[in-house]
C-alpha cells in the first residue's frame, strides 16, 4: 500500500488519541495493519487499513512483536480483505476494540474479540501458540518474543 492520505493519517492519529497503541508513546508512525511488501502497494489505505504507532513498535511488528501484532490485531494476514473484521487491543487501555470503515473504534467485550478473530482466521486461532487468547490475562503479551 501507499501512503495514506493526510486526512486518513489525521483521523487515525484522532481515533488512537495521538499515542502508539502498543506502548502509548507520542513520537508517531502510521502502522499499515495489511502488510505492505516489499516496493509498496498504489493502493491508499483506509481509515481501517491503519493504526498509529511509534518508530520502535512499529518496525517490530515485522520482526520480534510479529506474534503479538497479529494477536492484538495491529497486524492482519496478508490475505484478508475486509480488516475491519479483525478488532484491535489498545494495550493501555487494556481493551479491545473494532474499527469501522468511517474511522471510529468501537469498545467491544473480550468475548466479541474473539469471536471477530475466530470468524475471520478460525477456530485454530485459539490456540495456545498462535491468534488472540481467550483471556486477557497478563501472560498472553507477548512482548518477550524471540
Amino acid at each position: 500500500m501507499s501512503d495514506p492520505t493526510p486526512v486518513v493519517r489525521a483521523v487515525t492519529y484522532e481515533r488512537d488519541g495521538h499515542r502508539c497503541v502498543s506502548c502509548g508513546a507520542r513520537v508517531l508512525q502510521y502502522q499499515h495493519r495489511r502488510a505492505v511488501g516489499m516496493g509498496g502497494s498504489k493502493i491508499r489505505p483506509r481509515l481501517e487499513d491503519g493504526l498509529t504507532s511509534c518508530g520502535i513498535c512499529n518496525p517490530a511488528y515485522e520482526g520480534r512483536l510479529q506474534r503479538s501484532a497479529l494477536r492484538f490485531g495491529w497486524k492482519v494476514k496478508s490475505w484478508v480483505k475486509r480488516p475491519e473484521q479483525v478488532p484491535v487491543y489498545y494495550l493501555l487501555e487494556r481493551t479491545w476494540y473494532e474499527l469501522t470503515i468511517e474511522g471510529k473504534r468501537l469498545r467491544i467485550s473480550d468475548l466479541r474479540a474473539i469471536e471477530m478473530m475466530t470468524a475471520v482466521y478460525g477456530p485454530a486461532c485459539l490456540g495456545a501458540d498462535q491468534g488472540p487468547a481467550p483471556t486477557l490475562s497478563p501472560d498472553w503479551i507477548a512482548y518477550g518474543e524471540k
